[in-house]
């Protein structure tokens, strides 16, 4: 089933090209194997250097994917081997002492005012949308630079990105297949769901990869006005997304009703 995750057209396409994504998803790879051996089997220097190499690329190519990610490996090293209600704790204490920290960060850094930087963000999308004509430009909620008006945008931001572009808004061969794409990722979903394992599943893991989803479409959903960009931009979330359901799927109960399928045990 691993062709599921590294496999997706998308993830094949806009990762194998000469573009930022072929670099991002490897460096992003990187980081987190060496973030897991560090905790693993300590910090030595080839841990080190991997680490600045892999921060380095990330930081010229999208800060924004080393922002995420950080602190969801910080949860992920520090709860290992505990319990499911210690995990949530870990987990909660982590990305709210994160927000505490990003929010507050222009009291240090004027610059970084991290409201007005996201609402000035979406505003420079749209001006770039209606500059270039965009045909795939959708509506989403005008972003106040207040933590209210983000907060409200989150759950908009996370569904449109997940479920978008859909078969109603295909305007050319691009968009049809990435929205037979999205389609082909709602019916894994689905078929991972229906075939769910009764055994619990590593909650450490499950939720790195929840929060790196969902802190990573909030984002991108929420400042990006355009269906292309937001093909381009969630590349990095979606192997992520679907191990979420590749770790709750139980293998052997599905070919066990559909033996056709007992290739995929190979």
């Amino acid at each position: 089933m691993i062709f599921v995750v590294f496999l997706l057209p998308s993830v094949l396409f806009w990762g194998s090209g000469l573009l930022k994504e072929g670099i991002l998803l490897f460096s992003l790879g990187i980081f987190l194997y060496a973030c897991d051996q560090a905790r693993s089997n300590g910090l030595n220097t080839k841990i080190i250097l991997s680490i600045l190499f892999s921060v380095g690329l990330l930081l010229i190519s999208k800060i924004y994917i080393i922002i995420v990610a950080a602190p969801l490996v910080l949860a992920y090293c520090w709860s290992y081997n505990a319990r499911f209600r210690t995990i949530i704790l870990r987990y909660g204490i982590v990305v709210i002492g994160g927000l505490v920290v990003i929010l507050n960060i222009h009291r240090i850094y004027p610059d970084l005012e991290v409201m007005r930087v996201l609402s000035q963000k979406q505003a420079n999308f749209m001006d770039v949308a209606v500059m270039t004509n965009a045909n795939s430009v959708y509506a989403i909620p005008v972003l106040e630079p207040n933590v209210w008006s983000i907060v409200k945008s989150i759950p908009i931001g996370v569904a449109n990105v997940l479920f978008r572009p859909h078969l109603g808004e295909v305007d050319s061969m691009m968009m049809a297949l990435a929205a037979l794409e999205n389609l082909m990722i709602l019916f894994l979903i689905f078929l991972f769901l229906v075939f769910v394992k009764k055994k619990s599943p590593d909650w450490n893991f499950m939720f790195f990869c929840i929060g790196f989803v969902v802190m990573l479409y909030a984002l991108i959903g929420m400042i990006t006005p355009i269906l292309g960009a937001v093909v381009r931009y969630k590349i990095p979330a979606l192997p992520f997304l679907l191990i979420i359901f590749l770790v709750l799927f139980d293998q052997e109960r599905f070919i066990t009703r559909f033996p056709r399928f007992k290739f995929l045990e190979r």
